[in-house]
């Protein structure tokens, strides 16, 4: 299908333009050659590009010289027939990418249309692909900005957090040493909670998830491993002390339920999904369409191993995909994405069996993607002595923004809930 959607006289005006009034410096429009429908209108754009930044004339016997008999002379004549106009330069620009933008939407759209005669395709994933694709062409590169111009907001929002009574300049875990060190989770990032099976990672993202929809923030939770049924189990365990084998197998009380009752109002900005096995791209517009209907405050993914990218040959190029994925959504929504994963068995054969990043299980580029990663460790799982039981660690490991370091935390195995070890007014002074 030929998509003729474009503004040739648009082309032309501006070429024409440059060309006759030497103004490549006054075009502030992010224009690119790509943008261009005509072959060889993209091609004079590109060479008048390169002249320019050789700081050479791109005048019409430059160019004529350029092209040789490639483009004919009666083409170039025609090309600057027109009026130049130094005061449109950058209006013309505008239509031409914008005509561009929409070219791009409309094969997208020829390319679902393919898609949706596949059977290799599932509905699910042609919306996801659809979605982020316009939703990667509703925003275009603005190309450089002055520092100048950002400063004025970076000032303000220092003395927004200067203003703050914790210093605290993120969301708040509720793990009081971790927010004094990481400065709570702050937007755009991407945080790695890590840990071998039954040393809490769902434990403590869903104990920091619960904390945070108490204070009035929307969070999402991608479950790929757990059901909604058993993640709002471990939700109402935690808030009621409720043990949750006993929530299990029913073994409660009348006030044990009363208390259930009670706490489940708290979790009303808690929003799941336990679709299995996603692909990033669906996680992405799942994560778009939250944003928008209720501005989540953080986004959970447990955990990324059992997400799916495209290169299903090659693991670690899909882990990459993945991790690359997630970071992608933290910036765009501005959001906290925080991920949880496996780790390999390496470190079950060190004497020291804490965690370190090059167990993180098909790392792929998570090391370098990641913002923070840290590490769930429980000696208890190792040891029978009284000492550890009960007593857990994270390990911050790396912090983009700060400090790293050990911080300990209680753990109640019955109601999978971590506690601070440490006061917020003791950690202060």
């Amino acid at each position: 299908m030929k998509l003729e959607i474009c503004n040739l006289q648009a082309e032309e005006n501006l070429l024409s333009t440059l060309i006759q009034t030497d103004s490549f410096d006054n075009l502030i429009e992010p224009l690119e050659k790509e943008h261009f429908y005509l072959h060889d209108h993209n091609r004079i754009f590109e060479a008048i590009q390169l002249l320019a930044l050789k700081n050479k004339k791109y005048d019409l016997v430059a160019l004529q010289d350029v092209f040789k008999n490639s483009v004919s002379a009666a083409f170039f004549m025609n090309l600057i027939d027109g009026i130049p106009s130094r005061t449109k330069l950058n209006h013309f620009a505008s239509i031409i990418i914008s005509k561009a933008r929409v070219r791009k939407v409309a094969s997208v759209c020829v390319d679902v249309l393919d898609k949706c005669h596949n059977s290799d395709f599932t509905d699910d994933i042609i919306l996801a692909d659809v979605e982020d694709a316009l939703f990667c062409h509703e925003k275009h590169n603005v190309g450089f900005v002055k520092a100048s111009d950002v400063a004025p907001l970076v000032i303000d929002e220092i003395i927004a957090k200067s203003e703050t009574t914790d210093g605290i300049a993120g969301i708040r875990t509720g793990f009081d040493r971790y927010d004094m060190n990481i400065g709570g989770l702050c937007p755009s990032d991407l945080v790695i909670i890590a840990g071998r099976p039954s040393h809490g990672k769902t434990a403590i993202a869903v104990n920091i998830a619960t904390y945070q929809a108490s204070k009035g923030h929307h969070v999402g939770i991608i479950s790929l491993e757990m059901s909604k049924e058993q993640l709002v189990m471990r939700m109402l365990s935690s808030l009621t002390r409720i043990p949750v084998t006993s929530m299990r197998t029913g073994r409660v009380t009348e006030d044990e339920i009363d208390r259930m009752k009670e706490a489940y109002s708290s979790l009303a900005c808690v929003h799941v999904d336990d679709r299995p096995a996603q692909h990033i791209n669906q996680i992405k517009s799942s994560a778009r369409r939250l944003y928008r209907k209720h501005n989540i405050s953080c986004l959970y993914v447990d955990y990324m191993q059992l997400a799916r990218g495209n290169s299903k040959s090659n693991r670690e190029r899909e882990i990459s995909e993945i991790s690359a994925g997630m970071k992608a959504i933290a910036k765009e929504l501005n959001i906290p994405v925080v991920c949880l994963s496996q780790l390999s068995r390496k470190c079950e054969a060190r004497e020291d069996k804490r965690p370190m990043m090059s167990d993180l299980r098909d790392s792929g580029s998570i090391e370098q993607d990641a913002d923070v990663i840290a590490f769930v460790y429980r000696h208890e799982q190792y040891s029978d002595k009284d000492e550890h039981r009960g007593k857990a660690e994270l390990l911050v490991e790396k912090n983009r923004q700060g400090a790293t370091g050990v911080i300990h935390l209680d753990f109640h195995g019955e109601t999978t809930t971590f506690k601070n070890q440490i006061t917020m007014h003791e950690v202060v002074r």
